[in-house]
């Protein structure tokens, strides 16, 4: 199954037909990295080559200059 792409996006799954309605359900989500994710310097912000910033749709959240960085 092919799911789209996008930090932001909705997405939905019919799951009624494989449901147990008489027991236990159990529902496994695998969510991959960007397919290039950068590397935030431990001083935080960008690093100088900004390339962090390409893999996200959002880049206050990875790293911008005016951000302390998350450990």
């Amino acid at each position: 199954m092919v799911l789209p792409k996008g930090m932001f996006r909705r997405h939905s799954l019919e799951v009624t037909d494989i449901l147990n309605p008489d027991g236990e359900n159990l529902l496994a989500v695998l969510v991959h990295p960007p397919d290039h994710p950068g590397r935030i310097p431990p001083e935080g912000g960008q690093g100088g080559d900004h390339e962090i910033g390409k893999d996200v749709a959002t880049q206050y959240v990875e790293g911008w200059d005016w951000i302390a960085p998350v450990r």
